[in-house]
């Protein structure tokens, strides 16, 4: 079966941060993984109004993932999204002039390296999170 891009948009319920938390780092780590040998890009929106209310919700968490996989993928994806209470809504689409960058093995330690030193930077009292974090720290090596 043939491998193509995606672009995933998927709105959090901001309400409970601690779901919106580990949903966040469960689809990353799953779409890292399925990704390769490309690499994942997420482009973390962070919180908007809404058009409409969903479940009792005037906004939502948006974060964009872009990635490389089969259309069976994306099926298993869809099928976990729409059993996580946390996700508001989600779309997939297939994208068809994308070119993505080829995943290099030596970017692993980094990542962990960049994890290492946000988790140094952020205190218990803090409201960021790690992850928005290490997605700060690799836009402003870009």
């Amino acid at each position: 079966m043939s491998a193509y891009w995606f672009e995933t948009v998927i709105i959090f319920n901001p309400k409970d941060k601690e779901a919106l938390e580990l949903s966040k780092a469960k689809y990353t780590d799953k779409l890292r993984k399925w990704s390769k040998p490309k690499k994942l890009d997420i482009n973390d929106m962070g919180e908007r109004n809404l058009a409409y209310p969903l479940h009792d919700c005037t906004t939502g968490y948006y974060i964009v993932f872009t990635w490389y996989g089969t259309p069976d993928m994306v099926s298993d994806l869809e099928t976990i999204l729409r059993a996580d209470d946390a996700v508001l809504k989600f779309m997939t689409l297939r994208m068809e002039d994308y070119e993505g960058e080829e995943y290099i093995e030596e970017d692993k330690p980094e990542e962990v390296a960049v994890a290492a030193t946000a988790s140094e930077q952020v205190s218990k009292d803090e409201s960021q999170d790690v992850w928005d974090l290490i997605f700060d720290m690799e836009r402003s090596k870009v």
